[in-house]
Order: structure tokens, then sequence, then C-alpha cells
């Protein structure tokens, strides 16, 4: 079982993301990803506090400046899956 009351979650956002190989592309992938992270957020019971770190060439904070985010139960974990989704 995952704990923790502060988390980093750590996305990659390169093209990758979008191909099951060189060549073929998966469209479900993506949406997947981004469902995978609120459904994880969901999971874990003690969470307080979280933050986004995307990265492909370079890394970046998906909220604010860096800071830890509140989290604040299903509408939280939306908000980041239609923030990653964009």
């Amino acid at each position: 079982a995952m704990t923790g009351r502060r988390v980093c979650f750590v996305v990659d956002v390169s093209g990758s993301m979008k191909l099951l190989d060189d060549k073929t592309p998966a469209p479900d992938k993506w949406p997947t990803v981004c469902d995978t992270v609120a459904r994880v957020m969901r999971s874990l019971p003690d969470l307080a506090q979280f933050q986004v770190v995307t990265f492909s060439r370079r890394a970046d904070y998906l909220f604010g400046g860096g800071g830890w985010q509140t989290y604040q139960g299903e509408t939280t974990a939306r908000q980041v899956a239609e923030a990653l989704k964009k």
C-alpha cells in the first residue's frame, strides 16, 4: 500500500507518451496517464499536500512555483487530471 501526506508526482510529458512505438499512435495512452495520477491521489488516505512535476526536455511544476498544493479530495484529483490533459 502506498502512503504519504506529501507526495510529488513526476510525469513524463514527452512525445513518446502519444505513441506505442516509433510509428504507432496511442490515442488512449495520455488520457490513461492523466486518469491514473488522479486515481493514485484518491487512493492515498493521508494525502494532505501534493505537487506534480512534468518533464520532457526540462522539468516544470504543473501548479504554482513549486510549492506544495493542498489536496481537497475529488475536486483536486479531477483538477489535476484536467490540467494534465491540457
